[in-house]
């Protein structure tokens, strides 16, 4: 069964399409915070460290080139549907939106950075920033910075789950998509307490 799941595994990330699904899931992350594409960083690292292919670095650039493209996507939703981007007093979202604000406000980097560690917050605040028109450039910059930091620690722990491994891919695989798992788990609770304390 190992053999076999093994197998699977090479095929899908020695396969020319790799990177093109890899692609379509960080892209699709952003705008619909459903598909699990850091657990294929992970997976994908983990199976790099492991067996030294795919190439790391080419995780590593698709993860961070692919995830501004999509939070950029998200972006200009929220810019081009602005005027429907609107919520009843004292709701939900009317208070999520407040705090968004509100944080934007007050340290717009640590904000921006943060939310791309957290799938519907970075969802949220991504189309919240176009729809308020803030300002693009200083949106890709920040966000570029953000999205470097989330592909660094998504295709790093992997690649170190794999490589302390070598010599059993798929634990090294479980291990780096535990540990992805985990470090996104204390990030959303970081950020939760930021929000209670608002």
């Amino acid at each position: 069964m190992g053999g076999f799941l093994e197998s699977i595994i090479e095929l899908f990330l020695h396969s020319s399409l790799f990177y093109p699904i890899l692609g379509m899931f960080v892209i699709g992350d952003c705008v619909f915070p459903l598909l699990p594409s850091e657990t294929i960083v992970n997976i994908a690292s983990a199976w790099s460290g492991s067996t030294g292919r795919p190439w790391v670095w080419g995780i590593f650039l698709a993860a961070w080139g692919y995830s501004i493209v999509g939070d950029n996507i998200s972006y200009f939703v929220g810019h081009l549907f602005s005027d429907r981007l609107t919520f009843k007093p004292n709701s939900k979202r009317a208070r999520v939106s407040d705090w968004v604000r509100n944080s934007v406000e007050r340290n717009e980097a640590v904000t921006i950075i943060t939310a791309r560690f957290i799938p519907w917050a970075r969802w949220f605040l991504t189309i919240f920033l176009g729809s308020v028109k803030y300002p693009w450039w200083r949106f890709f910059f920040v966000d570029a910075v953000g999205a470097f930091i989330w592909a660094t620690q998504a295709t790093l722990i992997g690649y170190l789950g794999g490589w302390i491994f070598q010599d059993y891919p798929l634990i090294g695989v479980i291990i780096g998509v535990v540990a992805g798992l985990t470090s996104g788990i204390v990030i959303q609770h970081i950020q939760k307490s930021r929000v209670a304390q608002a």
